[in-house]
This record gives C-alpha cells, structure tokens and sequence, in this order.
C-alpha cells in the first residue's frame, strides 16, 4: 500500500455539562489502537441533540473542514446520534465523506465503511439522499384525479362520494 497507517480523526458528542466523553473517547481510542489506526485528532463538542436548544459544535465544523483539506482518511465515531444531531445532517455527512474519498466507522453500531458491507450500507446512505428531493419534484396528481362523472377520488379508485350512505 505504501501509504502508512491509516490516518483517523475520533469524534465524540456529549450533550450537558454534566456527562463526560471519557467512555466515548477512551474506546474509540482501543479500537483504533487494534485497528493499527493513527489518531489523528480528537474532537469533541458539548452540543444538545434537542433540536430546540441546539448550540453550535465548532468540533464537529471542524472536522468536516480537516476532511476537505484530508487531513484524515478515516472519521471513528462511538454511534451516529453522538456524530449527527439529525438524519438530515448525517446524510449530508456521509456523502460529503464519500465524495472525499473519507471512510466512516460507527464503532457501537458496527458501520465500518473499510469493509465491503460498508461500502454497501454508504451507497444505500447515498440512495436515500438522492430519493429525497426528487420525491419533492414529482406531481402531486393522484389527489387531483378524477374518474368520468364520478367526482374525486383516491389513487386506489375510490369515490369520495357518499351518496350510497343513508
């Protein structure tokens, strides 16, 4: 390969004060030690996950700007809700990172984007993405149909029309 050890950035989330990322990083640091992993850097953000009361997380800002200057090839989070506050935000995420040539692990979730089972669940990842606002380009018609002389009905063909009941 050539290349040396592959390079990993750690992320951890905790969402109060009061909780520690010790558990999240001291892990996240074993596995990429059995992994033959290089720790690139570590970040961390105190950032509620309650979409209400969310604070910036300059950690998470910052590892997406390492990763567009590939400082790393791999980010290694302890699951995905410590990762992205949103399926939205993950998504973007995710193929941001694909796009970059950046692989993605979700140690506790078993998400390991090295692995041809990975790779897979990303371009399942990718597919979600892209069917998403395409779903909001279709027609919206089948509310609007209407059979001869029978007033609206549902896409399955049902008259809305309750003239029958009595």
């Amino acid at each position: 390969m050539g290349r040396g050890a592959t390079r990993v950035a750690i992320y951890a989330r905790v969402s109060t004060g009061e909780q520690s990322p010790e558990l999240q990083l001291r892990e996240l640091r074993d596995y990429a030690g059995r992994r033959g992993f290089a720790v690139h850097r570590e970040y961390v953000d105190q950032a509620s996950g309650d979409v209400r009361r969310r604070q910036r997380a300059p950690e998470f800002d910052a590892l997406m700007a390492d990763a567009r200057r590939r400082r790393f090839d791999c980010v290694l989070v302890w699951k995905y809700d410590r990762f992205a506050r949103s399926l939205g935000a993950l998504i973007a995420a995710l193929q941001e990172f694909r796009d970059l040539g950046v692989d993605f692990i979700s140690h506790t979730q078993a998400i390991d984007t090295t692995t041809p089972m990975g790779r897979l669940f990303f371009h399942v990842i990718g597919s979600f993405a892209e069917f998403e606002p395409a779903r909001h380009l279709q027609p919206q018609e089948p509310a609007l149909l209407r059979f001869p002389g029978a007033g609206p009905c549902d896409p399955h063909g049902f008259s809305a029309s309750l003239s029958w009941v009595s």
